[in-house]
């Protein structure tokens, strides 16, 4: 007979080490900050302009993508952005709405992240590439 063992039945079986994960998405984010030339306490901070936020935004919805399969919980991502777990689904959700209906980058982009990409779906797609290669 052989005995199976559930895998979640005993702690840690399953789950990478958090320490490895959370130094991943910080390297990821200063290289967003240095892709996007943006500061990374600015990126991370409290300041509400709609390029800041929407840099936000696309950096978390990005960063949930890469380590979607690596058990990052939403949690752990919030505690590492300074964010509220129901901030981070709602930066996920409005990052994809922006990218689904395709919508214009906000007015107070930079003129050359404006003459390069017209709309938010063309910016996710080219950082998304850049980053995952």
């Amino acid at each position: 007979m052989i005995l199976k063992i559930n895998p979640y039945a005993i702690p840690g079986l399953k789950r990478e080490p958090q320490v490895d994960i959370t130094k991943q998405v910080i390297r990821y984010i200063e290289w967003f900050c240095l892709t996007h030339e943006v500061c990374y306490e600015d990126l991370l901070g409290k300041r509400r302009t709609g390029y800041l936020v929407y840099l936000r935004h696309l950096c978390i919805h990005i960063i949930w993508e890469a380590m979607y399969y690596k058990n990052l919980s939403l949690f752990r991502l919030g505690k590492i952005c300074n964010r509220n777990h129901a901030t981070i689904i709602h930066s996920i959700k409005s990052s994809e709405n922006g990218i689904k209906y395709n919508t214009p980058l906000p007015k107070s982009s930079p003129k050359k992240l404006l003459s390069t990409y017209s709309t938010r779906k063309e910016h996710f797609d080219a950082v998304y590439i850049k980053m995952t290669s």
